[in-house]
């Protein structure tokens, strides 16, 4: 037993001899500054090579880093223009039936206009009345209509009447129409007074009014109407009086005013038209106010 002992107690001093040797070896690895490829072994070095072995097929590809890209401009869809759609007149079973009458009684050869309103576009349509000045429009669409009448450059219903119907339904229209008067009527215009031994312009226009190809009654300019003036009280036409329209159906005058006056009138003449308006009044010019110097700042100086 004592042997035993003996022997083991002279082992462990034989293995701590041992490691005190080798002790460099033991603090080097921890100190290893070659290639981490390189592993020593039992004081044998072995060298992995590197090799040439692609990626996993089972890798999942790296998609770009996209947080800094600039997004591209997309301008906004504007509306589409879009041309007016001419809407079907036909192919119903509505029924619009009426007469037109004058101050005579019924008139014949009178037009009809009729209108057809939808959200998607309009359809027009014109009928003619018969010898006892009635009309009647058939298999109509429902919705809703205007309808006038008038004889084209003479008369008209002045308005137009809008009803709704149903697809089967029918409407009745009584419409009187009228002539409309074409003679043509003067306007003067002017900027405001005339000082006097001084000049300033005025005009004359002429319009007329006529029934356009819708029956609608508009007010036109009368273009290359000759149009001549006289005046009274002092103040002469300058320029010529006599003078022809331009395409807006004014004639311009200059007049002047010879002294101080209340004022006196101007007559314009167009064929069988004639008109007389007052006269802005003759003033005496204005005496300019006096400009007064401004005044200076006093200096006071120490003695």
């Amino acid at each position: 037993m004592r042997l035993v002992k003996a022997s083991l107690f002279g082992l462990i001093v034989a293995s701590l001899v041992m490691m005190w040797t080798n002790r460099e070896f033991v603090t080097e690895a921890y100190q290893v500054t070659e290639n981490p490829m390189q592993v020593r072994l039992s004081g044998v070095d072995l060298q992995i090579d590197p090799t040439d072995v692609g990626p996993s097929p089972f890798a999942v590809p790296v998609s770009p880093d996209t947080r800094r890209a600039a997004l591209p401009v997309v301008a906004p869809a504007g509306p589409e223009e879009q041309e007016p759609v001419e809407i079907e007149m036909t192919g119903g079973k509505a029924r619009l039936i009426g007469t037109v009458s004058g101050p005579d009684g019924p008139i014949a050869g009178a037009t009809v206009g009729i209108q057809r309103v939808t959200s998607e576009g309009i359809g027009d349509l014109q009928v003619l009345t018969n010898g006892e000045g009635k009309w009647a429009a058939d298999r109509m669409p429902g919705g809703t209509y205007r309808v006038r009448a008038w004889i084209p450059g003479i008369s008209t219903s002045g308005g137009s009447e809008v009803r709704y119907l149903e697809e089967d339904e029918k409407a009745e229209f009584a419409f009187t129409i009228l002539a409309v008067d074409p003679t043509p009527t003067i306007e003067f215009v002017h900027g405001g007074p005339i000082y006097a031994a001084h000049s300033g312009s005025v005009a004359m226009v002429m319009t007329s009014r006529v029934i356009d190809e819708n029956g609608i009654v508009v007010t036109s300019p009368v273009v290359g109407a000759l149009v001549t003036v006289q005046t009274t009280f002092g103040v002469t036409v300058a320029t010529s009086p006599i003078q022809l329209t331009d395409a807006n159906g004014t004639a311009s005058f200059t007049l002047t005013c010879l002294g101080v006056a209340s004022g006196g009138t101007i007559t314009a003449t167009s064929g069988v038209v004639s008109h007389t308006f007052s006269l802005p009044e003759c003033r005496a010019i204005p005496e300019p106010e006096p400009v007064l110097p401004e005044p200076s700042e006093s200096v006071s100086v120490d003695g």
